[in-house]
């Protein structure tokens, strides 16, 4: 959107906001889990990662847990006879 003012982030920013290492935020970068990243400069060895990326994959790793976590299920205790 023109105007709208985007915050991009470095694979250092995914590190500390997935607690994984830089060197995985750039696999993740290389491998697409963040659709808008691109890489820096001729040599294209920085990657520049949209803000929006980064909170959309959160979301979906968020769903992807709450859909594949065991239900809790709080049952009475049973009688002892």
């Amino acid at each position: 959107m023109p105007g709208k003012n985007k915050a991009i982030l470095q694979p250092i920013d995914i590190a500390v906001a997935l607690d994984i290492s830089p060197w995985s935020a750039r696999r993740l970068c290389r491998d697409g889990a963040f659709p808008g990243a691109f890489l820096l400069g001729e040599v294209g060895s920085q990657w520049r990662i949209p803000r929006e990326d980064l909170e959309a994959f959160i979301q979906h790793r968020r769903e992807e847990t709450v859909k594949h976590s065991p239900v809790k299920v709080n049952l009475p205790p049973t009688a002892v006879w």
